[in-house]
């Protein structure tokens, strides 16, 4: 299957789902002026996916700030995954920010909502030394 990148803006993240890759990527700004035209792409490659997938597939989520549009596809795509489940395991690493609270509150509606595996990982601003 062939990989989809999409390189990253200021106002869309970056896209890299390959599957030579150990887990797939969307990580940055999500507040696209067209949402659905922008994560179509994705939402095609995750549904080619489906038609032959691997035992299991890692998602790795790494938005700083996304809005309300783009957390419809986010669901969207979270629903097309979801029916590779139980027969597949499915695994959505939610990164979040220390003081991006909202982020991490985002993410586990989404993991209530949607019986996907979520697993909520911190990132810690260090201080230099």
């Amino acid at each position: 299957m062939e990989k989809l990148y999409i390189k990253a803006t200021q106002e869309t993240p970056e896209i890299n789902f390959d599957l030579n890759n150990a887990s797939q990527l969307i990580s940055g700004f999500s507040i696209p002026e067209n949402p659905v035209g922008f994560y179509q792409p994705l939402q095609r490659w995750i549904e080619n996916y489906c038609k032959d997938p691997l035992p299991k597939i890692i998602i790795d989520i790494n938005l700083l700030y996304f809005n309300t549009a783009s957390a419809k596809q986010l669901v969207k795509i979270f629903l097309i995954l979801e029916k590779l489940t139980p027969r597949h395991e499915v695994l959505i690493n939610w990164f979040y920010k220390t003081d991006e609270l909202s982020v991490l509150s985002a993410g586990k509606r989404f993991s209530e909502l949607i019986a996907l595996k979520f697993d909520f990982i911190e990132i810690k601003d260090e201080v230099p030394s």
